[in-house]
């Protein structure tokens, strides 16, 4: 009899520190699962934006053959808001001294052009595109800048390329 009442108060002891651990272990994985979720990057949106950017001339006419390419490299779903979301086009300022080499200045008159229309969202792991045909009028510069601006609401992405379209003769 003597150990079953050493024994009984031992057992209940470890019994609530058992339980007491369990709780704590459970407010350290909540804690943890708040940081990961809510705090961390894992869930935050993130985009890939890349630009294809081809000339096609031909005797009288120039294009730029323009593909955008967006992909969703986050693990939550990016909405994609409208107003903002666009591909511009500049042509260069000409140069004041042309002897003189500068960095070159774009035209703050640029064209406009409307993408993903179609699209009010991407999904974790979802690549979109669009290809655009931009016909330049026939007197035109040879080289062009292509900026993609993309608005989620908060966040906005931004992809760019310059483009020779022919030789400067």
């Amino acid at each position: 009899m003597c150990e079953d009442t050493v024994a009984d108060p031992l057992t209940k002891w470890i019994g609530n520190l058992k339980h007491s651990a369990e709780i704590v272990a459970i407010i350290v994985g909540g804690i943890w699962a708040y940081f990961n979720y809510f705090r961390g990057r894992t869930y935050r949106a993130r985009l890939e934006c890349n630009l294809t950017v081809k000339p096609i001339t031909d005797r009288s006419k120039s294009f730029l053959d323009i593909v955008v390419h967006v992909k969703n490299v986050g693990l939550s779903r990016v909405k994609i808001q409208q107003e903002g979301t666009a591909v511009l086009v500049y042509k260069p300022q000409p140069q004041s001294n042309p002897l003189n080499p500068v960095l070159s200045d774009w035209d703050p008159k640029y064209r406009v052009f409307e993408i993903f229309k179609d699209h009010g969202w991407i999904e974790p792991g979802e690549p979109i595109s669009q290809p655009l045909l931009v016909q330049l009028p026939h007197e035109h510069a040879f080289v062009f800048r292509v900026v993609l601006k993309l608005n989620s609401g908060k966040v906005w992405w931004t992809a760019e390329e310059i483009v020779t379209t022919k030789a400067n003769t």
